[in-house]
């Protein structure tokens, strides 16, 4: 949906966060050293060390201001609509961005992590995960049960192998803008372009 890969490299590219400190939380998370409340933490804690000081609400802003969202998407969305597709985003992104995204498409709902900030609007050292990535599948299927679908009626869109586990239960899973070809392997339908959707959705 969006024109970029992941809002949290988007943010770090923002801040000049250099690729090794990136590349140590996510293997700190992979290898199981941390759990997804301590990546985001010490994520957020390279924004600061970054500016010298405490991001604020307007720093993030600031920095997603330039996402531009696919248009794509707007078209998907218009057709979809027309079908009765209940639409939303879940997302281990910033959800800031990804409010961003549903509020501009219209979407039913979001679900990301949204980084806390306290009353004065600075960024909090108490960061709470909403969507870690090996959690998708709960919470993909506590979401199909609040709108009373069944897993079986249910596709979703996924573009890494973070999406595998979400991919395996849905009804239909669908690979786009993928970065790894084992992606496809768990994938019911591979698609180019987002406007392919409606159609697809009619073959799932």
């Amino acid at each position: 949906m969006l024109k970029i890969k992941s809002s949290w490299e988007h943010v770090h590219d923002y801040f000049n966060i250099p690729p090794s400190l990136r590349e140590k939380n996510l293997e700190d998370y992979i290898t199981g050293k941390i759990d997804y409340n301590e990546w985001i933490r010490r994520d957020v804690e390279l924004w600061t060390k970054a500016l010298g000081r405490r991001p604020s609400i307007k720093d993030l802003e600031k920095a997603l201001d330039n996402i531009i969202l696919n248009t794509e998407a707007y078209n998907a969305v218009v057709e979809l609509r027309k079908q009765g597709v209940i639409l939303g985003i879940l997302s281990a992104g910033i959800g800031q961005a990804a409010r961003r995204a549903k509020e501009a498409l219209k979407l039913d709902f979001y679900l990301a992590n949204d980084i806390a900030f306290d009353k004065e609007g600075l960024l909090s050292p108490n960061q709470q995960a909403t969507v870690p990535p090996f959690q998708k599948p709960l919470i993909l299927t506590w979401l199909a049960k609040k709108y009373n679908i069944p897993l079986t009626n249910v596709a979703y869109i996924g573009d890494s192998t973070w999406d595998i586990g979400v991919m395996r239960i849905a009804g239909c899973g669908i690979a786009y803008n993928y970065d790894d070809d084992l992606l496809i392997k768990y994938a019911d339908k591979v698609i180019d372009n987002l406007e392919e959707l409606p159609i697809v959705l009619k073959k799932c």
